[in-house]
């Protein structure tokens, strides 16, 4: 990736299950600027003590709190840019944001960049939005999820990451000369591809095999 974009352009955005102190480490060392959020059990080193950050409190009714450049996680103490906004959950109900980055931002700075973070898989190939409530039929949608998933994650990893210039020339047609932010997903990516050119299929394996029965009785 680094061929072709230069790791100031770059910001990475993810969510609890990514903040981990070694990531930290290998997004500085890589000068890539990252916004992760973080779980509430860590500790911060504030005024003198460790403390977690879900003890911490907002003033008054404000939302937003800037906690500042502090040690983030006891264990294995980095300095991080540390925030916290209170936010609505897609359950509609109000949470809070925990962020740590490696860039001075603001509370609302970075409420407002997290608030870009990516759309996951499921939701570009239409999982999410199912509303099945018998299971038969739920396990039935999920392995052609899977499915879906596969295929589209083979023909990103055979067209875009093995491709070499050809490669290159169809990354394009999604990212090129694209003056606000671009999301860098294998999956997005595909997806766009296959909107403007259905025969890029061809690029998959006809050796590839699916067992549908053992797929479906592992779901059930």
């Amino acid at each position: 990736m680094f061929n072709y974009v230069k790791p100031g352009r770059i910001r990475l955005s993810a969510d609890r299950g990514f903040g981990d102190e070694s990531l930290f480490a290998l997004l500085d060392e890589l000068q890539v600027n990252y916004l992760i959020r973080v779980t509430g059990n860590v500790k911060i080193f504030l005024h003198g003590h460790w403390r977690k950050l879900n003890q911490l409190r907002f003033i008054g009714n404000s939302r937003r709190r800037n906690l500042g450049r502090l040690h983030y996680c006891e264990r294995s103490p980095r300095q991080v840019w540390i925030t916290m906004s209170r936010a609505r959950q897609r359950n509609g109900e109000w949470g809070v944001w925990y962020l740590v980055s490696n860039q001075a931002l603001r509370a609302e700075q970075a409420a407002t960049e997290y608030g870009y973070r990516f759309c996951d898989a499921k939701w570009y190939l239409g999982f999410a939005e199912a509303r099945v409530t018998d299971i038969h039929a739920w396990s039935r949608l999920f392995a052609l999820f899977a499915i879906a998933l596969l295929v589209t994650t083979t023909l990103g990893m055979t067209l875009l990451l093995g491709g070499g210039p050809e490669g290159l020339a169809l990354l394009r047609r999604v990212a090129s000369r694209r003056n606000e932010r671009c999301e860098l997903s294998l999956i997005a990516a595909v997806n766009a591809l296959l909107q403007q050119d259905w025969s890029l299929m061809a690029g998959l394996s006809s050796q590839t095999k699916l067992n549908l029965d053992a797929t479906l009785s592992n779901v059930s």
